[in-house]
């Protein structure tokens, strides 16, 4: 995915990832965050 193809949602506040194990999770939201310059 790549920055240009994400629409900004005035709609979506929060984005929760849950998970049992940590297995990339930070690294996941992290990238995340990079991509809507957050």
């Amino acid at each position: 995915m790549t920055a240009p193809s994400l629409a900004h949602r005035s709609d979506i506040r929060n984005v929760a990832i849950v998970a049992h194990v940590d297995h990339g999770k930070t690294t996941l939201v992290t990238s995340m965050l990079n991509q809507t310059n957050t």
